[in-house]
């Protein structure tokens, strides 16, 4: 597959034009008008259709745009990871729910690039369907996540935990926090189950909201109450002042790392668990 054929193809979905598509791509209107005909004759269907009232996408069009894109994408990350090779040994992925990144994520490049200096390393962060989906399929090699998943193809570890400190830019101490002006923080099915058995008093607030990087831009916006990873408190000197409730009862997460089964006893998995672990302890 020409990866020009694609990039052709999803600027004239965007155009709708050959003109403007050949103009955007700093080719020809004929480049453009053969490249589709490539791609038509590899698909076995039209993709376009042409009269006096302009281009537009076929049914077959429009169906193949998200195949398309993901395409271009999968073909960019390999290029890109091919030429890793040229630098690093290996490249590891890693996937972290965004609660995680948000408190973890300085802290954890800083030590995984000081004890593997010849490896590279790809982050990014999801939720944890996402990212357990994502080893599954072979998209990462390492997770950190909240919600462990059944599945027999993963080895799940428990790490620690991740508190959480309840903040506000409204109240001072934890009986002035009333549910009309309280965000719930859906963090997980056990963190909710813990909060309901401390603050039964705030379970109904008619707002939740995750991951907590959004909470902490609601408690910029509006006078509000959540609970927040440490990490994750907007500082001082932010827009809105927030402040923890010091008589609020802290709450705690546990933190898993997940890989694939076949990954499960390679030395920089282990020695990856022995980081995140010594740096939960220290959270």
């Amino acid at each position: 597959m020409d990866i020009q054929l694609l990039e052709t193809f999803t600027d004239l979905m965007e155009t709708q034009s050959f003109n403007q598509t050949a103009e955007r791509l700093g080719i020809t209107q004929s480049t453009v008008s053969h490249r589709i005909r490539t791609l038509e004759t590899l698909l076995g269907q039209r993709l376009f259709e042409r009269s006096r009232a302009g281009t537009h996408p076929t049914l077959a069009g429009d169906r193949f745009l998200d195949h398309a894109r993901a395409l271009t994408i999968e073909w960019r990350e390999a290029v890109r990871h091919v030429s890793m090779a040229k630098a690093h040994h290996r490249v590891i992925r890693l996937g972290m729910h965004h609660d995680i990144a948000s408190s973890l994520i300085g802290a954890t490049t800083q030590q995984l690039r000081s004890e593997f200096s010849q490896t590279a390393f790809c982050l990014g962060m999801d939720s944890c369907a996402k990212i357990a989906a994502d080893l599954l399929e072979g998209n990462l090699d390492f997770g950190l996540l909240f919600t462990p998943q059944d599945s027999p193809d993963l080895h799940i570890t428990p790490l620690g935990e991740l508190p959480y400190k309840m903040v506000s830019n409204a109240a001072v101490h934890l009986d002035q926090v009333s549910p009309e002006h309280y965000i719930f923080p859906d963090v997980s099915s056990v963190f909710s189950k813990t909060h309901r058995q401390l603050l039964p008093q705030l379970t109904d607030a008619p707002l939740s909201c995750r991951p907590s990087p959004s909470i902490a831009a609601l408690l910029q916006t509006i006078p509000a109450t959540s609970y927040l990873p440490l990490e994750a408190i907007p500082p001082h000197g932010a827009q809105t002042a927030v402040h923890v409730v010091d008589d609020a009862p802290p709450l705690f997460q546990p933190i898993y790392a997940a890989s694939h089964i076949r990954n499960r006893n390679a030395d920089i998995q282990m020695q990856m668990l022995d980081i995140f672990s010594k740096l939960l302890d220290r959270a």
